[in-house]
């Protein structure tokens, strides 16, 4: 059997059919040095979100834990302050992933340009 390299490589037309995975590939492929500074509390935002989540529920499960109230009463309100603290949490994470929302629209706006001119 003979080698042949050109069935290894891929023809230029096939190349421009390929998926819009591949240009979200490249565009991510951005290296430590060339990525802007960050923050060190910007790496674990999100840990830090869900230990204030878990911090600020048992801290009102307790409170409620800790009252002279009938289990009917306390089955109610642990119900509201899972709701309102899960609520919160959710509002608090939408609120910190909104700062990727302008790379986002670039790559839109770049993507949409590159379809209509060709």
């Amino acid at each position: 059997m003979k080698s042949d390299s050109s069935a290894t490589e891929i023809p230029p037309e096939t190349l421009s059919m390929l998926p819009r995975v591949t240009k979200e590939l490249t565009m991510t492929s951005i290296t430590e040095s060339e990525a802007p500074p960050q923050h060190p509390l910007s790496r674990y935002k999100y840990h830090l979100l869900i230990g204030a989540y878990l911090v600020s529920t048992s801290f009102f499960f307790y409170r409620v834990y800790r009252q002279p109230f009938s289990t009917a009463i306390k089955s109610k309100q642990y119900e509201t302050i899972f709701k309102g603290t899960t609520l919160a949490a959710v509002v608090g994470g939408v609120a910190m992933s909104s700062g990727g929302r302008a790379r986002y629209r670039q790559y839109k706006k770049e993507d949409d340009s590159s379809t209509t001119k060709g």
